[in-house]
């Protein structure tokens, strides 16, 4: 009844989407690991894992190979493997070389809203209309507190 217990606190700890999630990362991880004639799949090598992220990076995010890494990473955990991704530098040296690969474009410069630009809001902005003028005020505050989009706006840019 205790190693139940226990079993059951585990589960708990992810939620029931993560869990599904990781389930379908687990799932490609093994199946990579038949592909690449790989017998003994657990405990996961480093290498194993850079061949892993290199593969999945033909047609994946680096978020979504991050993720993967992850699942592998909380199903060792599982089973009662220990597997330290986060001391693997060879491994943190192929992810940040796809997540470098991926950014060939350059980021879009993001301007801050000055008092000219509250100034040509003002003039285009009909303010005797309360939408235009929550609007103005958003724009206002951002303005003053040195506010992000996503701290007004509760979203990414």
């Amino acid at each position: 009844r205790l190693k139940q217990n226990m079993h059951d606190f585990q589960q708990r700890a992810l939620s029931s989407a993560t869990r599904e999630k990781y389930q379908g990362h687990w799932t490609r991880y093994l199946k990579f690991c038949k592909l690449c004639q790989i017998e003994n799949p657990m405990p996961a090598t480093e290498q194993i894992l850079c061949l892993f992220a290199t593969h999945l990076a033909a047609s994946n995010s680096h978020k979504s190979i991050k993720t993967a890494l992850a699942a592998v990473r909380s199903h060792h955990i599982d089973v009662g493997h220990h597997l330290e991704t986060e001391k693997m530098l060879r491994l943190k040296r192929v992810c940040d070389g796809i997540r470098k690969s991926r950014c060939n474009v350059a980021a879009k410069e993001r301007l801050p809203i000055t008092i000219e630009v509250l100034e040509r809001l003002a003039a285009v902005c009909a303010l005797s209309q309360h939408e235009d003028i929550m609007f103005f005020a958003i724009c206002c505050i951002g303005t003053y507190g040195l506010l992000r989009s996503g701290e007004i706006f509760g979203v990414p840019p």
